[in-house]
C-alpha cells in the first residue's frame, strides 16, 4: 500500500511541476502578442496561467514549511527523549545490599 501512495504522490508532483512549467512557457511565449482589445482570449489565458502559478507558489511554500516543521519536530523529540533521562542508582539498576 505504501508503494501505491508513494507512486500517487510522485505522479501528483510531476503533474504540478509540468503544469507550472507549461504555464511559465505560455506566459513567456505570449507576453508580447498583438492584443485584440478588451476581450482578448490570449490575455485571459495569460491571466489564468499567472493565477495558477501564483496559487502553486503558495502551496509549494506551505508544503516546504510543513516539511521543515516535521523534520524539526522529529529532531526535537529524538533529542528530548535522551536528554531527559537522568542517571540514578535505580535507572542504572544498582543493588545496594548491606
Amino acid at each position: 500500500m505504501k508503494k501505491v501512495s508513494k507512486l500517487i504522490a510522485i505522479m501528483a508532483m510531476i503533474c504540478l511541476l509540468a503544469g507550472m512549467l507549461f504555464s511559465y512557457d505560455y506566459i513567456i511565449e505570449n507576453a508580447h502578442h498583438h492584443c485584440s482589445g478588451e476581450d482578448c482570449p490570449i490575455c485571459m489565458e495569460i491571466e489564468a496561467a499567472v493565477h495558477f502559478v501564483s496559487s502553486l507558489r503558495v502551496i509549494l511554500m506551505l508544503s516546504f514549511v510543513m516539511a521543515v516543521l516535521c523534520v524539526f519536530t522529529r529532531v526535537v523529540t529524538s533529542v528530548g527523549n535522551h536528554a531527559g533521562v537522568k542517571k540514578t542508582l535505580i535507572t542504572l539498576k544498582v543493588e545496594l545490599l548491606n
